[in-house]
């Protein structure tokens, strides 16, 4: 048994019986090939985009950090929303992007959580639209911000 075991049994240790019980027949279930690719790709595609973002606004230009996460999480913006200046609204696009999040009804539950979202740390924001974009979005929106240094 490795260290990670022992932590989760020191974790498991201070629940009650009812809650283990309950808690594990979810550790035997495996997760389908279709989210632990999406996870592979959310966290390589970031790492790409997060150094490519690094390199353009800090090392080229000499901003201060975190310049290079501002211009990022603006360049989401602007990209989920179809390049229409989000000063004068969102379009259905940007909304459909947010109502993957099954917690979101409707427009205005959106308009709450982006208002929210905005108030959080910028590396959150990053991951909330990140997250929410598929695979091929985050292909697109690389392409599109970085033309000359993806390889499909």
């Amino acid at each position: 048994m490795d260290k990670m075991d022992d932590s989760i049994f020191n974790i498991l240790s201070f629940l009650p019986i009812e809650i283990i019980y309950f808690i594990l027949p979810y550790t035997y279930d495996t997760q389908s090939n279709a989210l632990t690719s999406d996870i592979k790709n959310f966290y390589t595609t970031k790492a790409i985009a997060s150094q490519l973002y690094y390199e353009r606004f800090v090392m080229e230009i000499g901003e201060a950090e975190p310049s290079d996460k501002e211009w990022f999480i603006n360049d989401l913006f602007g990209f989920s929303n179809k390049s229409f200046p989000t000063m004068n609204g969102y379009v259905d696009n940007f909304y459909s992007l947010f109502f993957r999040n099954f917690s979101l009804k409707n427009n205005l539950d959106v308009l709450r959580y982006i208002q929210k979202t905005e108030s959080r740390e910028i590396t959150t924001q990053i991951n909330i639209f990140w997250g929410l974009f598929t695979p091929e979005e985050r292909k697109t929106f690389l392409k599109m911000i970085y033309p000359n240094n993806i390889i499909a």
